[in-house]
């Protein structure tokens, strides 16, 4: 990290790329107190695209000092005792979610083949409802995060009509889907139970980063329950589906679906129970403080 690149209060980390360019090159090998001068595009003003020598000056450097890999830092880092113990979770966990990838990759893959087999007429009116709630739900979320449209819109480099576009082949596909899955559940007699719906809400709730018990709370007062209860439901059938299809992943290796979804269920589960444990240590620490 470089301090003070001719600019009071500026720091600079070499390699970034973020500023001109041939910095990175310039700042590397300089010592606190040097100078140089380098050619350089200017990026903006009345003079950007020309070509300029530009100085700059080191105040300071600072370096970035890693702890050392042992079981001390494992001890501090995570829930692990030893350094060996601590490679292995993180080895299991990198592989939880890459299964869990898997398994993402098969239903999309598995539901993608059959809507392409199938061709069922949509009722405009359930795809205009659901443009709407996709329209609703992406405003509601630019609202939430300050930004408008227009700078949404130059993020995602497309046009009004391109979104609009987007939205209503979203909207088909989910429509379309909701009926094969909706007849899938149907035809092998699926149903949701409790555990499995706590399952849904814990998860999304973490996701949201809310209590699972304040998500079902807002569900519940706004009649939700029964539209997730339907979701719950269609991703049982999506994964029957991609169960007895044959599917590879994006690399061509075949994906054993059960053992995919197993993976991610039980990553999504760590995951919520993390969460649920870290609720519980604050509530303890408020708890005390209180007294």
């Amino acid at each position: 990290m470089v301090e003070d690149a001719q600019a009071s209060g500026i720091s600079y980390e070499v390699g970034s790329g973020r500023m001109l360019d041939g910095l990175d090159e310039a700042l590397v090998g300089m010592s606190a107190g040097e100078s140089k001068t380098f050619p350089a595009l200017l990026a903006g003003g009345e003079h950007a695209g020309k070509l300029a020598d530009v100085t700059v000056k080191v105040d300071s450097v600072k370096v970035k000092e890693l702890p050392e890999l042992d079981d001390d830092f494992a001890q501090s880092a995570s829930e692990f005792d030893t350094l060996g113990e601590l490679r292995a979770g993180t080895r299991k966990q990198l592989e939880n979610m890459r299964r869990a990838g898997q398994a993402g990759q098969a239903r999309e893959r598995a539901l993608d083949a059959l809507l392409a087999r199938v061709d069922i007429p949509l009722p405009e009116d359930l795809v205009n409802h659901e443009i709407a709630s996709r329209s609703r739900s992406l405003a509601d979320r630019l609202e939430r995060s300050g930004n408008t449209m227009d700078e949404y819109l130059e993020a995602t480099n497309q046009s009004a009509e391109e979104l609009d576009t987007q939205f209503a082949e979203d909207a088909r596909r989910s429509v379309k889907a909701g009926f094969i899955l909706d007849k899938l559940a149907t035809q092998e007699e699926l149903g949701v139970d409790q555990d499995e719906l706590a399952a849904y809400v814990t998860e999304q709730a973490y996701r949201m980063g809310v209590s699972p018990d304040r998500l079902a709370k807002e569900l519940s007062e706004r009649g939700q329950l029964a539209s997730v209860a339907a979701d719950v439901l269609r991703g049982k059938a999506l994964t029957l589906l991609a169960e007895r299809a044959s599917v590879a992943d994006e690399a061509g290796r075949p994906v054993d679906v059960k053992a995919a979804v197993a993976a991610a269920d039980a990553e999504a589960e760590g995951e919520a129970d993390d969460e649920a444990d870290d609720e519980a240590d604050e509530t303890g620490e408020d708890a005390g403080e209180a007294e």
